[in-house]
């Protein structure tokens, strides 16, 4: 039975790499995948702009203009002297939504009083809006001010108490929160099971294509040992596969890899 097992391996491995389309297929296209999807495939918002209706002109609302200019997730905070103008930048998508500081924002905080601003937002790209108002959320709540929210192109946001007191977090494993350090390690798992499939599929769809898979059938090895020769020699390309994608994530993107290899190797061919 090891024998037979054997050599079907060794004559899916050679029929698998002798073709350079074959091999092609097995390296680039993954590889390119590995890259467009660290970038693409993310929940960071990024190159923002957001416009600003300061009608205030306070010291407070001088601060979170300047705190939403010291954040990278905001390149662009254009400055609307009224909501009508800042409206129409909204509807033709130049921001993704404006920030409007009422009049008598910052001597409502001066005199310890309840104070909020509106964040009126694009809803046309929603998921993008959502995150938006996470991150000019923690800015303005920092500053001790309420949230409210009014819609604005199909959206809205709902409320946001001030907090009453100080969370401080600490991230463990990925304390700057870095989007790549979650995706690049899912992909790794989730490329070299894209690749394990589609070997098994390809070694199917030749064999049918060649007419050799009833030779297959009619040789002396048992459905058993077709199915495991069949099955074993794409988790060999998976795990190589897996070790390429594993050494382009530490080495060029810089995602440490702390644990056990063979824990790894272990996960890899679980999953």
């Amino acid at each position: 039975m090891l024998q037979r097992l054997l050599a079907i391996i060794r004559k899916e491995l050679i029929t698998m790499l002798r073709d350079p389309r074959a091999r092609m297929t097995l390296i680039v296209p993954p590889i390119i995948q590995l890259f467009i999807f660290s970038s693409a495939a993310t929940m960071e918002v990024k190159n923002v702009s957001l416009g600003i209706v300061d009608l205030d002109r306070g010291p407070y609302a001088v601060d979170i203009e300047q705190r939403l200019r010291g954040s990278p997730s905001f390149t662009k905070l254009p400055l609307y002297a009224s909501v009508a103008a800042a409206r129409g930048a909204l509807e033709r998508e130049e921001i993704i939504g404006m920030l409007v500081l009422g009049s008598g924002f910052s001597a409502d905080l001066a005199a310890g009083r309840p104070a909020s601003v509106e964040l009126l937002l694009d809803g046309r790209r929603s998921n993008a809006a959502q995150i938006t108002a996470q991150y000019v959320t923690a800015i303005v709540t920092s500053e001790g001010v309420g949230l409210t929210g009014a819609p604005a192109a199909g959206a809205a946001t709902g409320a946001v108490a001030a907090p009453r007191a100080e969370v401080v977090i600490d991230n463990w494993f990925n304390p700057n929160l870095d989007y790549q350090w979650f995706m690049l390690p899912n992909l790794v798992g989730t490329l070299s099971l894209g690749v394990a499939l589609m070997i098994t599929a390809l070694s199917v769809a030749r064999e049918r294509e060649l007419g050799t898979f009833d030779q297959t059938l009619v040789s002396p090895a048992t459905p058993v040992e077709i199915a495991l020769g069949k099955l074993l020699p794409p988790l060999v390309v998976a795990l190589v596969q897996a070790t390429l994608y594993l050494l382009i994530v530490t080495l060029f993107y810089g995602v440490p890899f702390r644990g056990n290899l063979l824990v790894f190797y272990a996960a890899v061919l679980t999953f």
